[in-house]
């Protein structure tokens, strides 16, 4: 058979805490501001994920590698201006994801 635990409410507060009694454990917070309170919480999703400029450049990268690839795949042409368009393609897709912006209100 379960025995009741003694408890002892008349305890004495240690430093500035004081004791909490069985019934004092837990309580109900109301939040008033967003658990998140920032840049991502306010602001609006935008349609595109990435911003105008780096879309730009996404999509130069991605056309300039359809134009050029099928003439840089082609191996009885060998080495040649095709081959560099790719790469150049290649270096302009990692730059969209790499290469920092400078923020609106940065004015250094």
């Amino acid at each position: 058979m379960p025995q009741t635990q003694d408890t002892d409410d008349n305890v004495a507060p240690v430093g500035e805490f004081a004791p909490l009694t069985a019934d004092m454990h837990l309580s109900v917070v109301e939040r008033t501001a967003p658990v998140i309170d920032g840049p991502i919480a306010t602001d609006r999703p935008g349609l595109w994920p990435l911003s105008p400029g780096r879309m730009v450049a996404v999509v130069a990268a991605l056309l300039g590698a359809a134009i050029c690839g099928p003439a840089a795949a082609d191996p009885t042409t060998g080495v040649n201006g095709a081959d560099l368009g790719v790469l150049i393609s290649l270096a302009t897709f990692v730059a969209a994801f790499l290469i920092p912006l400078p923020n609106k209100g940065d004015q250094s």
